[in-house]
């Protein structure tokens, strides 16, 4: 190579060519820099994607209601919200299972009230939601959702029953309960 008056400067084809390299450690920390640029940015926009929501923290009671369950219009069981959040009803899902594991019973709470299938025995008053299931509030199912053999006639036995927070489907409460 020619080498002119201007040091690393060398004329090819009428262009002026700078020959003075960059170090390949300078480089190599760019590209680095770029790629943990690039992957925070991709996980930063992936998580504001996925916005789990956080299971309610609460305490609950579940028991036989005292009505007989082969009387007319009776109740079968009671769930009690005994304190802590706040739950939506179309966010709980109560399921019911008869002594053998096998589902009897499944539906939204909010969906079940509509259907008179559960009564939502709630406080009233000023602080008070009536679309929530709050401390001190309690469902009431009816017998007829304890009716294993879909003959029309709720059965007394012991019946596994539990309560869902249906956007996580984590378990809320799960009890086994002799219903009498």
């Amino acid at each position: 190579m020619k080498k002119n008056k201007g040091g690393d400067r060398v004329r090819r084809m009428g262009f002026i060519e700078d020959e003075r390299g960059i170090s390949n450690v300078i480089g190599a920390a760019l590209l680095v820099v770029a790629v943990v640029l690039g992957v925070g940015a991709l996980m930063s926009a992936m998580q504001s994607m996925t916005d789990v929501p956080e299971v309610p923290r609460a305490q609950f009671d579940i028991s036989d209601h005292p009505d007989s369950v082969t009387a007319a219009n009776a109740n079968g069981f009671i769930v009690r919200h005994l304190g802590g959040d706040r739950i939506n009803y179309n966010d709980l899902l109560l399921v019911v299972y008869d002594s053998n594991g096998n589902k009897i019973y499944s539906k939204i709470v909010s969906d079940a009230a509509s259907a008179n299938e559960v009564t939502q025995d709630q406080v009233s008053g000023a602080p008070y939601d009536t679309n929530f299931f709050e401390g001190g509030e309690q469902i009431i199912a009816a017998a007829s959702i304890l009716d294993p053999n879909n003959d029309g006639t709720p059965d007394a036995g012991t019946y596994e029953i539990a309560l869902y927070y249906k956007p996580t489907m984590s378990v809320l409460v799960d009890r086994n309960v002799m219903i009498s």
